[in-house]
């Protein structure tokens, strides 16, 4: 349920279509057509999206788990802070 001041979610149709006829997506498409842009493989356009799209939302996971966002400060009363990072690979 939405109410006036929060916009109902845009479905991701919906936001390609604004994107192309605002003309954002034109040098993208033109890079695409002309291969220096590819959109699949190891360096593809694709995977760099989808692997975007899955950090961010696991990003937003933990934000919610936790109760705060990376860099607020952190407080001793708080039973579970962010301690750092390592790199992982997912086959």
């Amino acid at each position: 349920m939405t109410d006036e001041t929060t916009p109902a979610p845009a479905s991701g149709a919906e936001v390609a279509r604004a994107l192309r006829d605002s003309g954002a997506l034109d040098e993208l498409f033109e890079r695409i057509e002309d291969g220096s842009v590819p959109l699949t493989g190891s360096d593809g356009l694709l995977p760099a999206l989808l692997k975007d799209s899955l950090e961010a939302g696991l990003r937003a996971e933990l934000d919610d788990h936790l109760g705060y966002a990376k860099g607020e400060p952190t407080t001793a009363a708080r039973g579970n802070a962010r301690n750092g990072t390592t790199a992982k690979t997912v086959d």
